[in-house]
């Protein structure tokens, strides 16, 4: 799927530590997705984002490229079925390196993220545990300037339970 976006007027985090209007922004990118067995139990997904952006009509970062908008974003999951009604999951996340603010002035570098599930589900009845970043990575996953930043999640562990009636 390709897109193509112009955005007039929006807010957008600025070096000062205030939010500052952008005269116009442009986005364009391309997303894909291949999905295929290996085996019939065995199930890989491969996903692909290609993110330009570029600040337009702007008096001080006109040229720069919008904040927190990576370049290349990655996603591999392999679901392999164990045994009737259970589903394992392993995932590779990737995300290109990004720019804290308007003015560019500081870049996160790039970050990859390895999650995992197991999933019951029988009769209408699903159970899922998830467990996102497993290697217990410490990354930054936003910046309000070069100082202050917010460390993305550690590791951690979820629990679904659903019932279809």
């Amino acid at each position: 799927t390709a897109f193509a976006m112009r955005r007039k007027g929006e807010l957008q985090w600025a070096a000062d530590s205030f939010n500052t209007q952008v005269g116009e922004a442009d986005s364009r990118g391309v997303e894909s997705e291949l999905i295929g067995n290996i085996l019939p139990s065995w199930q890989i997904k491969f996903a692909h984002a290609f993110l330009q952006t570029k600040i337009k009509r702007d008096q001080d970062n006109e040229g720069n490229q919008l904040p927190l908008a990576p370049k290349h974003h990655l996603s591999l999951w392999n679901n392999v079925e164990l045994f009737k009604n259970y589903e394992a999951s392993l995932g590779l996340v990737q995300t290109a390196k990004r720019f804290n603010n308007n003015a560019n002035e500081a870049e996160f570098g790039s970050l990859t993220r390895m999650d995992a599930g197991i999933n019951y589900s029988k009769s209408g009845t699903r159970a899922s545990l998830f467990c996102e970043n497993i290697t217990d990575r410490k990354y930054f996953l936003n910046a309000w300037d070069q100082v202050n930043a917010v460390l993305g999640a550690r590791r951690s562990l979820s629990l679904q339970l659903s019932y279809e009636i």
